[in-house]
């Protein structure tokens, strides 16, 4: 399982629902992959993983969130700041390439357009969601201090999205 949700129930010892949703994806996928390779080559196994793999990962989800007393939305909000960046990044990244003289050094290309993405993305972290920024330094912080007590942890997240 992707997203951390296996290390959710591994975590709160959830540990028969782990196996089992391994088990649901590792006898599931087998015979998917086969099919896809064997009707749509290398195009159907691309298709199968980002199809199938997802549905099969559903029963985690569910457990998942229910053991972190979350919802799906509460789930995208948190990704909602690396979208963000993300989509600005490419943005960045596509409007430098439109400018940049094809006839450029393809290292100095690279350089200019990895540049402006990795500029783009700390910007708007910086910028538009300063206060996540800040909340991750301080758990970083805390962690690396030593073994946190409730006066040294950051408090629930303040932020809202």
């Amino acid at each position: 399982s992707q997203v951390m949700l296996s290390h959710v129930l591994m975590w709160t010892g959830q540990f028969r629902v782990f196996m089992w949703c391994a088990i649901l994806a590792g006898v599931g996928m087998p015979p998917v992959l086969y099919a896809a390779a064997h009707f749509f080559g290398i195009v159907g196994i691309g298709w199968a993983w980002v199809i199938i793999f997802p549905i099969l990962n559903l029963p985690a989800f569910v457990f998942a969130f229910r053991t972190a007393r979350m919802t799906v939305f509460d789930w995208l909000g948190s990704l909602k700041p690396a979208g963000v960046s993300c989509a600005v990044m490419s943005l960045g990244v596509l409007g430098v390439r439109a400018v940049l003289p094809p006839t450029l050094n393809p290292w100095v290309f690279s350089g200019i357009t990895i540049g402006a993405g990795a500029f783009a993305y700390v910007a708007t972290m910086y910028f538009c969601f300063r206060g996540h920024v800040t909340m991750a330094l301080e758990v970083a912080r805390t962690l690396r201090a030593g073994t946190p007590d409730a006066s040294t942890a950051p408090q629930e997240a303040s932020v809202r999205l």
